[in-house]
């Protein structure tokens, strides 16, 4: 049940995000972490402003994780 209330708090604060500014440069891409806990990811850039490469090595890096170990609060 935490995971779906997660995905709600993440899809809530992507509205708000893509509500300002209004561009079509700006791109939402939502990304699993094939972790145990399957974790969900969200990447957000301006596509006019990131280089492509410097994009695919952060995406290459989401890829690469195999254990997501989050901190206890």
């Amino acid at each position: 049940m935490a995971h779906r209330g997660s995905i709600e708090f993440i899809k809530t604060n992507v509205a708000m995000i893509r509500s300002r500014p209004p561009s079509t440069n700006l791109k939402i891409h939502f990304k699993k972490i094939q972790s145990e806990s399957k974790t969900t990811t969200v990447i957000i850039y301006m596509e006019n402003k990131v280089p492509k490469d410097k994009l695919q090595k952060i995406i290459d890096r989401i890829n690469s994780i195999k254990r997501l170990i989050v901190p206890e609060s």
